[in-house]
């Protein structure tokens, strides 16, 4: 039995604990803003008896499935990654094409209907279009499922995120939702969105150490969308344009549109492959003189990671000191540069974060 919008009828929530006992019948719910509606009417949730799987847009990997690229080209791109093979560099045809792909997975991002829109007509026009209306759905999400004291707060803090990433410093500032904001006031909205999958969250690090959630400080955070895509749309068709014809990532832009935004466009296209990787709690560093600031720092196999994305400028002094720590073994830079190392530094063309 497949129940979609399981949310709309909380009896047939409460029924899955005896459906599950009963186990004559397997049974799939489905629905939007799971976790928070059951929390809004106290509905007897079946708790131990249910299993969860959270549907994301499609991450890069997936869109580069619907592109036609053929897996022999993404295995053996990920056997570079995996295996660790810094010296061997991607050859220039599959390195400019997944450059390419990745611009045109910004502009198209992950949604099914504007991904299957433009594999059928290659149309941009077309999937601008399902893009707005999908962001006006969001909208209206809120609207729906939001409570009452908070979804015009969530409504306001959803939309200020182009403006936060467009800024020199992306902290997420309560100034530019409402004039005189606080954080007592739209603290539970950020919180909702992040709740109902809308937003990624990302909190800044005292210190870069062990464990890096004891050193995270909540009151200074930055907030990205959870489909790169989405946010693009909101910016206008002619910022589309100029990241398709963009150069290269770490030069700044000459192009008036993408301007300061570029930066954080490239953070916000990070933040969601790893958090479709599975990196659902993401930091980053930057010290109250801001003169050391890393995108992302994430714990690994092999410790701490940091992960500075290149975008909009070319030197990575921060990584370098942030990499003098004898605690941290290696860190990433991520750019339109090819595979190479020198030190504790690798340095990975920005598609590779598919892989991470």
């Amino acid at each position: 039995i497949f129940l979609d919008e399981i949310q709309e009828c909380e009896e047939a929530i409460t029924a899955l604990k005896f459906l599950a006992a009963d186990r004559r019948i397997s049974v799939i719910c489905s629905g939007s803003a799971l976790g928070i509606k059951y929390k809004q009417h106290g509905t007897s949730y079946p708790v131990g008896s249910v299993d969860y799987l959270f549907m994301n847009s499609l991450d890069f990997e997936e869109f580069l499935w619907a592109m036609n690229v053929d897996s022999d080209t993404i295995s053996m791109l990920g056997g570079l990654f995996r295996n660790k093979k810094y010296d061997t560099r991607v050859p220039f045809a599959v390195h400019t094409r997944m450059l390419s792909l990745l611009k045109q997975y910004m502009v198209i991002g992950g949604m099914p209907e504007a991904v299957q829109k433009f594999s059928d007509t290659g149309d941009y026009h077309e999937v601008d279009i399902i893009q707005r209306r999908l962001y006006q759905d969001y909208i209206n999400d809120i609207a729906r499922y939001a409570l009452p004291n908070i979804k015009i707060k969530a409504e306001r803090c959803y939309k200020s995120i182009p403006l936060q990433l467009s800024k020199e410093n992306h902290k997420f500032q309560y100034g530019m939702v409402e004039h005189r904001g606080t954080s007592a006031k739209f603290d539970s909205s950020i919180d909702w969105l992040t709740s109902a999958h809308m937003a990624i969250a990302v909190n800044n690090l005292s210190a870069v150490d062990y464990p890096l959630k004891s050193h995270a400080d909540s009151s200074n955070f930055r907030i990205y969308p959870n489909d790169i895509g989405l946010l693009v749309c909101t910016y206008g068709y002619e910022l589309k344009a100029a990241i398709l014809q963009d150069s290269g990532i770490e030069t700044p832009s000459a192009d008036f549109v993408l301007g300061r935004a570029k930066g954080g466009l490239y953070e916000a296209l990070a933040a969601e492959i790893l958090f479709k990787r599975g990196y659902e709690d993401l930091h980053f560093y930057r010290n109250k003189a801001g003169t050391v600031e890393i995108e992302f720092v994430i714990e690994g196999t092999d410790g701490i990671v940091p992960v500075e994305i290149k975008a909009g400028r070319k030197h990575s002094r921060s990584l370098s000191a942030i990499l003098e720590s004898e605690n941290i073994r290696y860190g990433y830079k991520f750019s339109s540069q090819n595979i190479g190392m020198a030190g504790k530094k690798i340095t990975m063309p920005i598609y590779m974060l598919m892989f991470m």
